[in-house]
């Protein structure tokens, strides 16, 4: 039996023996935590299985290990930002110690009981900021009322609509060109200009 496959099979086992599996939960991922002397992890990954779990310190091990001293079958997890085991590496993507953001690296030592090996760690990147939401601007009391007067489906009076090119008779723009000499060309506040906003490009 390959080591990979011995540990699902002991995982399981170990988890058997501390916990009932018939009894399944729910889990949202969260960030793991280090209280004390226990590790512990709200999602891990486990092949298409997921898994909460408890790490224990193992007291006087240089380099530093942890054993899976419990453990829950979640029925149904959500894995964004989840803990992950593929049967050699348990990688933890956040880990709270302190207040800080750590991300961190096991190894498997021994399947039976499941242990494993502190390998690497660091600071783990900072979320990226939200998204700024696009609102709309208050309107500008200098330019009217924003509540123009639809007439026939239309804002403004038919009969001052005038027709004075035929439908597409304005030709294609294939290749524009730009130019960052904007004080040859300067805007004024009097200009009359369209902006366009395709999601989070201008």
């Amino acid at each position: 039996m390959c080591r990979k496959d011995g540990f699902v099979i002991s995982f399981a086992w170990g988890i058997n023996l501390v916990i009932s599996l018939l009894l399944t939960q729910s889990a949202i991922a969260q960030q793991a935590s280090l209280n004390g002397n226990v590790l512990s992890l709200p999602v891990v990954s486990v092949g298409t299985d997921n898994y909460q779990v408890e790490l224990t310190l193992v007291d006087g091990s240089s380099p530093i290990e942890l054993r899976v001293t419990n453990g829950v079958l979640l029925s149904d997890a959500n894995t964004t930002g989840a803990s992950t085991f593929d049967g050699v590496t348990l990688a933890v993507p956040s880990l709270d110690i302190d207040g800080m953001s750590y991300w961190a690296n096991f190894d498997l030592l021994t399947a039976d009981p499941p242990t494993f090996v502190f390998v690497d760690a660091g600071a783990a990147a900072p979320a990226p900021p939200p998204a700024p939401s696009c609102t709309r601007p208050a309107p500008d009391p200098s330019h009217g009322p924003d509540t123009p007067e639809i007439i026939a489906g239309f804002s403004v009076p038919p009969s001052l609509i005038v027709n004075v090119l035929q439908p597409d008779s304005i030709p294609a723009i294939d290749n524009p060109s730009f130019t960052q000499d904007f004080a040859s060309e300067p805007i004024f506040p009097t200009d009359l200009v369209v902006g366009i906003k395709i999601g989070d490009d201008v």
